[in-house]
């Protein structure tokens, strides 16, 4: 039987404009009810964000700034990928 993921809720959140774009993204994940030969984890949470800023016409060139940041929390979580044999 494979293994279930866990439920998997948040939000996103995004602004656009001719210029540039941000975002952000908050996902929270659990599992309550792991299964019968599944071992329950605890949950986590995650931070993203990002964003771009387009400068056209700058010297004959357009320039796209970008930045992004994954797990601001910055903790670890366990592989949760098995190999089998």
């Amino acid at each position: 039987m494979p293994r279930m993921p866990p439920l998997r809720f948040g939000f996103q959140w995004i602004i656009a404009s001719s210029n540039g774009r941000q975002s952000a993204l908050y996902p929270r994940a659990g599992q309550n009810n792991p299964g019968v030969n599944d071992t329950a984890t605890a949950g986590y949470n995650l931070l993203t964000l990002g964003g771009q800023y387009q400068i056209r016409d700058f010297y004959d060139a357009d320039i796209m700034l970008y930045a992004k940041a994954n797990n601001l929390p910055q903790r670890k979580y366990p592989q949760l990928g098995f190999l089998f044999a």
